[in-house]
């Protein structure tokens, strides 16, 4: 069978992109532990795939975790952020420092 895309739905990106612009609670949690915190919104990544560049989308989440924008910022870029979150393989690029 044709393997999946290792990355996020269309429906979990913008679950996710609702409440990084919206929820201080989960941003908190979601700079601790991206991982955690995307499980809290329902998407386990399969144990097989953990750690694997190019099949753990969650590898990526972790360089938006250490360096995530403001709400208003992710609100305003969310088309861009979905489409990041949503292509394979995916990679999130910051504004450069």
């Amino acid at each position: 069978g044709k393997r999946m895309a290792k990355n996020f739905s269309r429906e979990f990106a913008d679950k996710l992109l609702d409440k990084l612009s919206t929820d201080d609670d989960f941003r908190s949690k979601f700079q601790a532990d991206p991982r955690a915190a995307v499980a809290s919104l329902g998407y386990e990544t399969p144990q097989a795939d953990v750690g694997k560049p190019g099949e753990d989308p969650c590898l990526c989440l972790s360089g938006m975790s250490t360096s995530l924008a403001k709400k208003e910022v992710i609100a305003k870029s969310r088309n861009k952020l979905r489409e990041q979150l949503t292509s394979a393989p995916f990679h999130y690029a910051p504004a450069a420092e």
